[in-house]
């Protein structure tokens, strides 16, 4: 087998989620070409795959470096950088992503979340909307735009960008979430128990969901159901040893 058809394979492995194999030839490609960038550079994507965000970017950096122009490596970076915590360092690789590839959406939409965490909503909802505008069914970013609206207080615009999500993909958990939240805060209680009911229809796991629905009943004065709501959640609540990063 030759380097290029154990690449290929490797490739195939990975998108076929064999992800054992795919890194074992993933790393027998680079005991032969310890510097050959696009193979780093997947093998990086699996290891932030896995949950390796540490190694992802050490190697999707390493392969940037060597060959900034392959596609999809600065975004990439960005996104292990931001796992860790690295925000800084993620909006500079979503800025150069940006650069390399002006017409891709998923970016402009990791921009606008560390926009977002970092505080400087106007940025990131110019973000989001830079990514809605090349990608009119980005259900995600719709969610995000609406998460920045809800952050800066405005709840009625919030609730329109959850709905939009919601319109594009009917399954979105989270957004069902987030909008019982925005009409909870408005005092629309029976929307938001819809809402929230939707979202633990959708992943019956949902803990932070159910305790928002427990949340909304207990203000309904349904004070033994949301005693039983609140049940539901705490078996799903999962302590970790702390915080490793930022989420979108």
């Amino acid at each position: 087998m030759t380097l290029d058809e154990a690449y290929r394979a490797a490739v195939q492995h990975h998108l076929a989620g064999r992800l054992q194999q795919a890194e074992q030839l993933y790393r027998r490609i680079l005991e032969a070409v310890p510097d050959q960038p696009e193979t780093m550079h997947m093998l990086g994507v699996l290891a932030y795959s896995v949950g390796r965000a540490d190694a992802a970017v050490e190697l999707i950096g390493r392969a940037a470096s060597l060959k900034p122009a392959i596609q999809g490596v600065w975004n990439n970076l960005g996104e292990a950088q931001r796992a860790l915590g690295q925000l800084p360092a993620a909006e500079s690789s979503y800025r150069r992503a940006i650069e390399q590839e002006p017409g891709a959406p998923e970016p402009h939409n990791n921009l606008g979340i560390v926009l977002e965490a970092t505080g400087r909503l106007e940025e990131a909802i110019e973000s989001y909307r830079q990514a809605i505008a090349l990608r009119p069914d980005f259900a995600a970013c719709y969610s995000n735009l609406g998460n920045a609206f809800a952050a800066k207080g405005e709840l009625d615009a919030a609730i329109e960008n959850y709905r939009k999500c919601i319109a594009i993909d009917p399954n979105y958990a989270l957004a069902y979430n987030n909008l019982g939240t925005a009409l909870e805060k408005q005092d629309r209680l029976e929307d938001a128990e819809v809402a929230y009911r939707r979202a633990v229809e959708l992943t019956p796991n949902f803990a932070e969901a159910w305790n928002n629905l427990g949340s909304a009943i207990r203000r309904l004065a349904r004070f033994d159901e949301a005693r039983q709501t609140f049940e539901r959640a705490l078996p799903l609540i999962r302590i970790t040893p702390g915080p490793r990063g930022t989420s979108g």
